[in-house]
């Protein structure tokens, strides 16, 4: 688990470079399929880890039921670093 982290981390900053932890883009948001493809499982796995609240969603403005679901950038940083609990 620890690996995948480190794997995804690194593909999210770009580069083998660990001395800086990057700032994650406040206006950067990706879809929960996006989100899977970054963490390499698959959209069902995404979706239980929003459901059980591992990973902070928001629906951009807009109306009716079917608006889509994102996750922040900052969000998928708080998953990978362990910051997931900090308020």
């Amino acid at each position: 688990m620890a690996e995948r982290r480190e794997v995804v981390a690194m593909s999210l900053q770009g580069s083998n470079d660990d001395s800086e932890r990057p700032t994650p883009d406040p206006l950067r948001a990706f879809t929960l399929r996006e989100v899977a493809d970054r963490l390499n499982v698959g959209l069902s796995t995404v979706t239980r880890m929003v459901q059980a609240g591992e990973i902070e969603v928001f629906r951009p403005r807009g109306r009716g039921k079917g608006r889509p679901v994102r996750v922040t950038e900052a969000a998928l940083f708080k998953v990978f670093y362990g910051r997931h609990n900090a308020a």
